[in-house]
């Protein structure tokens, strides 16, 4: 709706009124004004510089918690990520919600493509992108191009070497795929598998090649996740630390 608008606004005028902060940013062609009412006294201000954007934000009483608009989007590419952190954030403490925490998982196609679609979309606001990806070698190159040009900050990403599975400690992975009834599960065939790919694909290959149901990978991250909830020092220190990154880079713009 915000791109129709500005469109559509080289040929007319529109007038918003809103709650939300998305709508909050200074341009050539927008002019921003804070209406607020005290006791029996109403007053309009133009809000005229981007540092005055934040009164919008204080005077309406969140923190970008809003359908629009979080503290922080952390922008991922799998169901792992989406249905981990959450479980594990809580087990360390952190509720996502409470902190205006939202993990969007950027699913389909051109996934780099829609990820910098997002980006830009959170250029326009008060919302501080996060972005985690699976390691592969176009990756690297296409972060390093959103922070050179300031659609990302330098310090807000991570990324795994190959996938966020391969982080876990085989045995753990092993002990959830049997208890999803997965046959023929061991250090061994895992192991046995050729080529430096992912965890994942040497799982598939073994169920593909045993003739087994297709791995249900929802299930098996929430197996994993609540596994680690039992015992949070097993979570590994790079999850941990992304959390915890990502927790302090809310609370700073909540403080």
């Amino acid at each position: 709706m915000k791109s129709f608008i500005e469109e559509q606004s080289k040929y007319k005028q529109f007038l918003i009124t809103t709650h939300s902060t998305i709508f909050a940013t200074l341009s050539n062609n927008t002019r921003i004004y804070l209406v607020k009412r005290d006791d029996r006294t109403s007053s309009v201000n133009q809000i005229e510089e981007s540092k005055e954007l934040k009164l919008i934000k204080n005077e309406l009483g969140h923190n970008n918690i809003d359908m629009y608009g979080y503290n922080v989007v952390v922008l991922i590419e799998g169901d792992s990520e989406e249905i981990m952190f959450p479980i594990l954030a809580n087990a360390l403490g952190y509720d996502f919600y409470r902190l205006g925490i939202k993990i969007l998982n950027v699913k389909g196609n051109s996934k780099a493509t829609k990820i910098e679609q997002f980006l830009d979309f959170l250029k326009e606001s008060d919302t501080v992108p996060y972005v985690i990806l699976d390691g592969n070698k176009n990756v690297k190159s296409k972060i390093e191009d959103w922070v050179r040009e300031g659609k990302l900050p330098k310090s807000n990403f991570k990324i795994w070497d190959k996938e966020l599975e391969d982080l876990f400690d085989k045995n753990l992975i092993i002990g959830c795929l049997t208890k999803l009834d997965y046959k023929g599960m061991t250090i061994e065939s895992i192991n046995g598998t050729k080529g430096s790919v992912s965890i994942v694909h040497k799982i598939n290959k073994i169920i593909h090649d045993t003739n087994q149901s297709d791995l249900d990978k929802p299930a098996l991250s929430e197996l994993i996740a609540e596994k680690l909830s039992e015992q949070i020092t097993n979570i590994p220190p790079i999850i941990k630390d992304t959390i915890e990154n990502i927790v302090k880079i809310s609370k700073d713009i909540i403080v």
